[in-house]
């Protein structure tokens, strides 16, 4: 049941980007790369099994989306080190598995509840944004 009420609310989450991208009315590379990147994390943050490890392509996204516009360079700097925070996390700077606990909670628990954080914020930044510019149409 938990994997098909995330799968209802990736579907729902998709369908909400692709919708608010046909309201934007922007064609441009920038607008299509964001709205691809809210799409993907969407994914990232609903779809059961998705690990840090999976932002790389997300970071894709990001780069070429400041690559377009230097405006959106916080995005790609946010996931680049989200990516690689999670390799130090569960494997240290040296390559050995090293189990860190904080507060009783291991520290990749921590860390993924941060990430989730910080991603939902950015979705969300990256959303409201084309709200505010096609309100001034």
């Amino acid at each position: 049941p938990v994997l098909r009420a995330l799968t209802l609310l990736t579907i729902i989450g998709f369908f909400t980007a692709i919708r608010a991208y046909w309201k934007s009315r922007d064609r441009s590379v920038e607008a299509w790369l964001r709205y691809s990147l809210v799409g993907y994390l969407v994914y990232f943050l609903v779809s059961a099994g998705v690990h840090e490890n999976h932002l790389f392509l997300g970071s894709l996204l990001a780069i070429a989306l400041a690559w377009q516009n230097a405006r959106w360079w916080w995005t790609a700097v946010i996931l680049a080190v989200a990516a690689n925070l999670n390799l130090v996390a569960f494997y240290g700077w040296f390559g050995f598995i090293e189990r860190r606990t904080v507060g009783g909670v291991d520290l990749t628990v921590w860390l993924a509840m941060v990430l989730s954080i910080a991603l939902a914020t950015m979705a969300i930044v990256l959303l409201r944004r084309d709200r505010a510019a096609t309100s001034d149409l």
